[in-house]
C-alpha cells in the first residue's frame, strides 16, 4: 500500500517499482494525536514527512507569543523537503490539527536516492520553486490586502460545489487558528463574517460556510501539496 502511495506523490511518480519498494521499506508511520507536536522551529531536520491521513498546521509564533500559520496540510502533502535537501533545521513549527498519520523518509535514505536518481532532486526543486512562489502570493496578499479581502480571497480559493451549492469545509481550522492564517485579530475576522452574513453573502453551516452567487469561486487550493 505505502508503494502505491508513493507512486501518487509527484516526487516519486517517475520511480521504478524497485525503487518504490525500497523507500517503502524505510519508512517509518507515525500516528500524531490532536495537538500533539510534530516538530518545532530550529529542529535539526532529519527526515521527509508525507502527510498519509489526517491535518496538520505549520506555523511560526512571535515574541509575543501569537502564532501565523503558514499552512494547512492533508493527504499527499509533503513537508520539509527544504531543508532536508540542504541539511539544515526546520524554519518552522509543525502541530496535529487532527489525529494524523505521517510517513517519515530518513534523510540518508533520501540522499542516497537523489545520488543514484537525479530526477528526485529536480522535482524537490520544482516543489521549492512552486513553495516560492507561493509564499511571494501569500507576503503580497498580507501586505497589500484588508483583512476582509484576505477572508474573500480564502473562500474563493477554497470552493468547491457539493449536490449544487458551493461551500467552504473548514475541515479542522478553528476561528483562531483561520485568523492566525489570515494575519487578523479573531475579533476582527468574527465582525467581517458577521458582516457578510447580514449581507447574505456567505451562510454559516455546521463545518464550514456556504457562499452565495454574489461570489464567484475559484479553483480550490485547499488540498495543494504543500510544504516547507
Amino acid at each position: 500500500m505505502k508503494t502505491y502511495f508513493l507512486k501518487q506523490l509527484p516526487l516519486f511518480a517517475h520511480l521504478s517499482k524497485a525503487k518504490l519498494e525500497i523507500i517503502a521499506d524505510s519508512i517509518q508511520e507515525k500516528l500524531y494525536l490532536k495537538n500533539e507536536v510534530i516538530f518545532c522551529e530550529k529542529q535539526q531536520a532529519d527526515q521527509l514527512l508525507i502527510v498519509f491521513d489526517g491535518f496538520v498546521k505549520i506555523f511560526k509564533s512571535s515574541f509575543a507569543g501569537r502564532e501565523h500559520i503558514l499552512h494547512v496540510m492533508s493527504k499527499h502533502s509533503i513537508i520539509a523537503e527544504v531543508p532536508i535537501f540542504e541539511g539544515g533545521k526546520y524554519p518552522a513549527s509543525c502541530v496535529a490539527m487532527s489525529d494524523s498519520i505521517l510517513l517519515a523518509i530518513p534523510r540518508q535514505k533520501l540522499i542516497a536516492l537523489i545520488k543514484t536518481d537525479p530526477q528526485v532532486a529536480l522535482s524537490m526543486l520544482a516543489l521549492q520553486a512552486k513553495r516560492l512562489r507561493e509564499f511571494t502570493c501569500k507576503i503580497e496578499e498580507l501586505s497589500l490586502k484588508t483583512s476582509k479581502q484576505k477572508f474573500l480571497n480564502f473562500l474563493l480559493q477554497n470552493a468547491h460545489a457539493e449536490n449544487g451549492i458551493t461551500m467552504v469545509r473548514m475541515k479542522n481550522l478553528n476561528m483562531q487558528e483561520l485568523a492566525d492564517y489570515l494575519g487578523t485579530a479573531r475579533e476582527n475576522l468574527s465582525r467581517i463574517i458577521n458582516k457578510l452574513i447580514k449581507n447574505n453573502v456567505i451562510k454559516k453551516c455546521q463545518d464550514g460556510f456556504l457562499i452565495t452567487s454574489k461570489l464567484k469561486p475559484k479553483k480550490s487550493s485547499w488540498n495543494r501539496s504543500e510544504s516547507v
